[in-house]
């Protein structure tokens, strides 16, 4: 075959073929059957099929014998609207069945798109390279493989194959935007990335790490409620716990990083997720007014505790005593220190009823022998009954 018959195909969204200078879009088929033919060969494009397993595949309503002739008769019609006269086919017949002729010159959107995904990313310092990888590939990917033909059981192995490969190309150039200061681009991937694939934890947590590391606290606990809101709707399932520490953890990187806490210790730059989350007081306040808004759409509450010392207590105290407390919490929970002689404790989803276990473990935290006083507890629940300002309490 000449250069002019390469065949190129698309069939990722929207399925095109282009030969000999012509395009045919799926719609402008005169047999949709000869076009069906063309996507299954090119699905088992590596190997020789069988006729029997195409006419169970393609025409499973027929016996052997009619199917064999329907399949003759598509073949015959595939030749003449895509070899144009090519002494060369580009379907070959074979002493056990047919395939696609292996000396034919061929460029397949979703190959490109294999090979590129399989290719080398480049060592360190050769971000550029990985950069114009992932954009083609990502640009690649105009929708499923073969959607018109998403019942066939012999294209969802490869569509769901393509999709995957789309999905963490499109994740770690989210990643490489977002480390390059081009938030609204990676969030702008991230969407698309959701849009595709409404339940893949890992775009809501980049999402969320992402307006967190930009102070866009409501848009981070928005990200949050709608993937816990999809979860819930969709499959009818609540988030794990796991996936709940995975997102308050984000919180707790970002709060513990130097000088996050206000005019307070560091208490850790590693900090336990299996406990309550220790915050700066910002991110406390933001938690509190995000909940609040939370209760008045539906019939939770939450609790909140202050700890009032005597009087200032050593810097090194107290952040031991915010990891004690911590530790003795749940990951949904959340603390953080007003100065060195407060300390605020967001329980979630937890009542005033509550408090006598609670307050056993705070006073354990809370020893005089630690402290030098015995601290002052305040406690306030949060329901649809009782709502009360927190600007001026926390």
């Amino acid at each position: 075959m000449t250069e002019q018959g390469v065949l190129r195909v698309y069939g990722l969204g929207s399925f095109r073929i282009e030969v000999c200078g012509r395009s045919y879009p799926e719609n402008e088929w005169k047999s949709q059957k000869a076009l069906e033919l063309l996507k299954y060969l090119l699905v088992h494009r590596d190997r020789v099929v069988s006729a029997e397993m195409m006419i169970e595949d393609l025409w499973p309503e027929f016996g052997p014998g009619h199917g064999r002739k329907r399949l003759y008769d598509t073949v015959y019609r595939l030749r003449q609207a895509i070899d144009h006269g090519n002494s060369d086919s580009y379907i070959t017949k074979t002493a056990t069945g047919y395939c696609l002729n292996p000396n034919g010159r061929y460029w397949l959107d979703w190959q490109r798109l294999t090979d590129l995904m399989q290719s080398p990313w480049g060592s360190e310092g050769e971000s550029e390279s990985e950069l114009r990888i992932l954009q083609e590939v990502v640009a690649l990917y105009r929708g499923p493989f073969l959607a018109a033909d998403i019942y066939q059981e012999w294209t969802q192995a490869p569509r769901e194959r393509y999709r995957e490969m789309y999905l963490q190309a499109l994740y770690r150039l989210a990643q490489q935007f977002w480390s390059f200061g081009q938030d609204d681009d990676a969030l702008e991937l991230l969407r698309r990335g959701i849009d595709e694939d409404p339940y893949r934890e890992e775009l809501y947590l980049l999402t969320a790490r992402i307006f967190i590391t930009g102070k866009h606290w409501h848009d981070a606990m928005q990200t949050y409620r709608k993937y816990e809101k999809v979860m819930k709707r969709d499959l009818g399932l609540s988030l794990s716990k796991q996936i709940q520490e995975d997102f308050w953890r984000l919180w707790a990187d970002v709060d513990s990083r130097p000088g996050a806490m206000d005019s307070g210790p560091n208490p850790s730059s590693e900090p336990d997720v299996t406990g309550a989350m220790i915050c700066s007081l910002e991110s406390f306040r933001f938690l509190c007014s995000m909940e609040t808004r939370h209760v008045t759409r539906e019939a939770i509450r939450f609790t909140l505790l202050t700890i009032t010392f005597s009087e200032a207590i050593d810097v090194t105290v107290m952040g031991s005593i915010l990891q004690k407390i911590a530790a003795g919490l749940r990951c949904t929970d959340a603390v953080a220190h007003g100065g060195l002689e407060t300390i605020y404790v967001l329980l979630h989803d937890a009542s005033i009823d509550d408090r006598k276990v609670i307050s056993a473990r705070m006073h354990r935290c809370l020893a005089p022998t630690t402290t030098g006083s015995v601290p002052k507890l305040e406690w306030k629940e949060i329901n649809q009954a009782h709502q009360v300002e927190l600007a001026s309490s926390v």
